[in-house]
């Protein structure tokens, strides 16, 4: 029983609506595993089976699609927060204000909680493609941060390239 009932928990299911099966004989929730004779690598069958409520294991597998992508919209919605503080934190820094490294750290971070958070996210279909497309932005979001974070260390060099370059083209 706790063997299935992991199983079943980390794929969001209903442990009701499935049995285990080892050597073509279903294994109850009671029995012991080494008593059944599982071991380490045995394999084992889980096997779907429509429950008094009528969940089939396909309309389960669509409940675990569902979760996926609200997993994932959750997600999205704190990048776009995130999102919107990098934009303000590029304003500040092309403003020519020079900030303290806490506040990219802490962005910085923040950004990659996300990302784990995407990582953690398991889902199907819509909700993959959705959570790829999620990854990839976080990603930019960081670099963006990197780019932002150079640009405050040597706000001067900016200016000092902008004008050799307009020294030699005077010169020309």
């Amino acid at each position: 029983g706790i063997l299935k009932s992991a199983i079943v928990e980390t794929l969001g299911l209903n442990p009701e609506n499935y049995r285990i099966f080892f050597r073509g004989r279903e294994k109850e929730d009671g029995e012991d595993l080494l008593t059944a004779g599982i071991k380490n690598r045995s394999k084992v069958v889980l096997m779907g089976v429509l429950s008094s409520t009528g969940e089939s294991p396909e309309e389960a597998k669509t409940s675990l699609r569902s979760k996926g992508t609200e997993a994932v919209s959750l997600v999205t919605e704190e990048v776009d927060k995130l999102s919107e503080q990098v934009s303000a934190l590029e304003c500040v820094v092309n403003g020519d204000t020079k900030l303290d490294d806490k506040d990219f750290i802490y962005l910085t971070e923040m950004l990659m909680r996300q990302l784990l958070k995407l990582d953690g996210i398991e889902s199907e279909g819509e909700g993959r493609v959705q959570r790829k497309l999620q990854v990839s932005r976080v990603q930019g979001l960081i670099d963006k941060m990197d780019s932002i974070r150079s640009k405050n260390s040597n706000p001067v060099s900016d200016v000092q390239v902008q004008t050799s370059e307009s020294i030699k083209w005077e010169t020309f």
